[in-house]
């Protein structure tokens, strides 16, 4: 699995919101948004932004450049 979608799995499985939230919030599917958790989806480097608005972290965060979420 790509660092990325690490990042995104490990942050949320840290979290008490049901993946069908961030999903909504991504505007994918719930199935797409479990592909991406368990790394069968890569993210697209235009996602970044609207995936860590979604999450509520920073893209540093996302990137693996900080280890702050915000």
């Amino acid at each position: 699995m790509s660092g990325i979608n690490q990042r995104i799995a490990d942050y949320v499985a840290g979290t008490d919101t049901p993946h069908k939230v961030y999903a909504a919030r991504f505007g994918v599917s719930p199935g797409v948004f479990s592909n991406i958790l368990r790394g069968k989806r890569r993210i697209m480097s235009d996602e970044v932004v609207k995936l860590a608005e979604a999450l509520g972290v920073s893209v540093g965060y996302l990137l693996g450049e900080d280890d702050q979420t915000a």
